[in-house]
C-alpha cells in the first residue's frame, strides 16, 4: 500500500511583478490626503494627475487636474502606493 505524505505540497504564491516606472507627461491617479485639501474637488477620492518630475524610481511631482473653477494644483515628491493611501499615487486601474 502507498503512504500518503502527511505534508501538504502548496504552491508558492506568485509574487506580483513590480509596478512600471513612471515617466513624464504620464497620466495617474492622485489620492487627496483629506476632504479638505484643494485636490479634492467634488469630494472625489481619487483625481487625474500628470506627472512632471521623477526624483528616484517611484517618487513624482504632480500636476493634479481639479474639477471645477481652480485648474490644478501641484504635489510635489508623491510617493507610490498601490493600496491607494492617501498623499500617493497609483497607476490608472484598467477596467474589463
Amino acid at each position: 500500500m502507498e503512504q500518503l505524505n502527511s505534508k501538504a505540497e502548496v504552491s508558492p504564491v506568485p509574487t506580483p511583478p513590480p509596478p512600471p516606472i513612471p515617466s513624464l507627461g504620464r497620466i495617474v491617479h492622485y489620492i487627496p490626503e483629506s476632504e479638505t485639501d484643494v485636490t479634492a474637488s467634488n469630494h472625489a477620492e481619487v483625481v487625474p494627475a500628470l506627472v512632471v518630475r521623477v526624483w528616484d524610481g517611484l517618487l513624482v511631482n504632480l500636476q493634479v487636474v481639479i474639477d471645477g473653477e481652480k485648474g490644478t494644483a501641484w504635489k510635489t515628491s508623491v510617493p507610490y502606493n498601490a493600496d491607494k493611501k492617501p498623499g500617493t499615487w497609483h497607476w490608472p486601474e484598467i477596467k474589463k
